[in-house]
């Protein structure tokens, strides 16, 4: 080959190679520096949706303090003791009189030590003579009815939920316990994935900084800033959540990049020779053929899965720690437990419904009254309808039993009276009906809600699908709930309808349900 040709080879290969080169490298650091602000986005997201569970635990336990003041039948020193020994998220409750000063507890002979100690703890409070109902704005002092109150002692921050008694114009108020808080806190914090626990730590520290509660095996330095921060909501705070990692978390990534480049440019290096080789042998001939292009396709498929956060072992242990004495919170945790273990099964039926896998859904049949049922899944019920002032009416036939699947109605009808809950509580009103036909049960759910357009009532059944008007606007839901009723009813040998109007909607649900009879003359 002459020099001239030589030269003319290395500057067609070379010169491309230096550009490919440059470009590839800051085609890579843009695209790393990219990926690496999205992964910080990314963690900032998960911390938010933390936050968010946390905020929806402390809203619940908000609901539930409002619901335990207003439901005590007296105030005697004696009673707020056992009533305070009923919830374990109480550690002292007190009486703040309308002049801001206690009568209860009192510091007398006759004073528990806890309640010396919560005086002990409080005693800044009272002696400013604080007023917990009324709070300054800009149109002046305005009237408050309950909420959350936060000081600072000893070991860190304190909690006080007060709720204003209008009739009788005092405070009755409940002193947080912090550890049982803490541990309910962690009981909606999702678990770390195993992918990242070596290098990655996600951290709940309070106002001093201390680690409350940690997941992830890596160790920042002391002075290290988190890769991620978000201050919890009040009343927590002064709380935050962190996030860690190392430096090298994203090394694997980048040098991904760096190796798809690099390949790149090897294949086009190659391909720029073998070019130039096809030049020297064809050296007097014109280009006949186009030079074949080279795609290089790289799939990645990450997948985002949310676990379930572990209820029914802080159950078992909340069941454990109840004395028998208490029958009636060891009854009411025996009742979590057991819905904790059927929510197992009903999100392996819904799982195994929306996928349309209706094999994988079996009915198991036992004979029952079906009315009991029904108490059941309303006792779950009442406590959330009472709060939306949403009244119930039941007209239960409680005839004869017969065969049918508890869990697949207790399914049915929480999704029908979670839907009334949700939509129609602005009707403050639930009507639940039930009636023996031959070997059917007809199951009628009605509410007086703003009801649902005829052009939409099929929709509704439909997988996924959502009204987009006032009646679900700023509701919360996924659009599953009674598609899945519906492709159990069948299952069940039934169907689910529904009638609806601009006085209300009524769901009719129809199973198969056989008598004793029935039963052994099927089998």
């Amino acid at each position: 080959m002459k020099p001239k040709l030589i030269t003319i080879f290395m500057v067609i290969i070379l010169t491309p190679l230096i550009f490919l080169t440059w470009f590839g490298d800051r085609l890579a650091k843009g695209e790393y520096e990219e990926i690496k602000a999205r992964f910080n986005d990314l963690q900032l997201d998960r911390l938010e949706n933390i936050n968010a569970r946390i905020e929806k635990l402390l809203n619940e336990t908000e609901r539930d303090f409002v619901l335990l003041i207003d439901d005590m039948q007296a105030t005697s020193p004696e009673y707020l003791r056992r009533y305070a020994q009923k919830y374990h998220l109480i550690q002292q409750m007190f009486i703040l009189e309308s002049n801001a000063k206690l009568s209860f507890p009192k510091i007398n002979p006759t004073a528990t030590f806890n309640e010396v100690s919560f005086y002990e703890r409080t005693k800044s409070i009272w002696d400013s003579r604080i007023h917990f109902y009324y709070k300054q704005d800009e149109s002046g002092l305005t009237g408050q009815k309950y909420g959350w109150y936060t000081w600072f002692w000893g070991d860190g921050i304190h909690l006080i939920f007060w709720r204003w008694k209008r009739l009788s114009a005092r405070i009755i108020g409940i002193e947080v316990d912090k550890k049982a808080l803490l541990i309910d806190v962690i009981g909606q914090l999702p678990p770390p994935k195993k992918s990242n626990i070596s290098n990655s730590r996600t951290t709940l520290m309070d106002a001093k900084s201390r680690v409350l509660h940690q997941w992830g095996m890596y160790q920042p330095d002391i002075h290290e800033r988190p890769k991620a921060r978000l201050a919890v909501k009040a009343p927590l705070n002064t709380w935050s959540l962190k996030f860690f990692a190392a430096d090298n978390i994203l090394d694997e990534l980048d040098n991904r990049i760096s190796s798809n480049i690099a390949l790149s440019i090897v294949v086009i290096t190659l391909s720029l020779i073998g070019l130039s080789y096809y030049f020297y042998k064809e050296n007097s001939r014109e280009l006949k053929e186009a030079f074949q292009k080279v795609s290089f396709v790289n799939k990645v498929s990450h997948e985002l899965k949310t676990p379930l956060t572990n209820i029914t072992m802080y159950a078992e242990l909340l069941e454990k720690s109840v004395s028998e004495k208490d029958p009636k919170s060891l009854g009411s945790i025996k009742i979590i437990v057991s819905e904790c273990q059927r929510l197992g099964r009903l999100i392996h039926n819904v799982l195994t419904v929306a996928s349309k896998q209706k094999n994988g859904v079996q009915l198991t049949k036992s004979l029952g009254n079906i009315d009991l049922v029904i108490d059941s899944v309303m006792d779950i019920f009442r406590l959330p309808l009472k709060t939306r002032n949403i009244t119930i009416e039941m007209d239960l036939e409680r005839d004869r039993p017969v065969y049918f699947d508890p869990d697949i109605v207790r399914q049915i009808l929480g999704n029908l009276i979670n839907n009334v809950e949700k939509y129609a509580s602005i009707g403050e009103s639930l009507r639940i009906e039930s009636r023996l036909e031959g070997d059917k049960t007809m199951i009628v759910v009605s509410d007086k809600g703003p009801g649902i357009p005829k052009e939409k009532i099929e929709d509704v059944f439909k997988l996924f699908v959502r009204l987009s008007d006032k009646l679900t606007d700023g509701v919360t839901g996924t659009g599953i709930g009674l598609s899945i009723s519906r492709d159990l009813a069948r299952l069940h040998g039934g169907d689910l309808g529904l009638k609806s109007d601009q006085k209300g909607t009524s769901f009719y649900l129809e199973l198969k349900t056989p008598g004793d009879r029935d039963e052994n003359t099927s089998r």
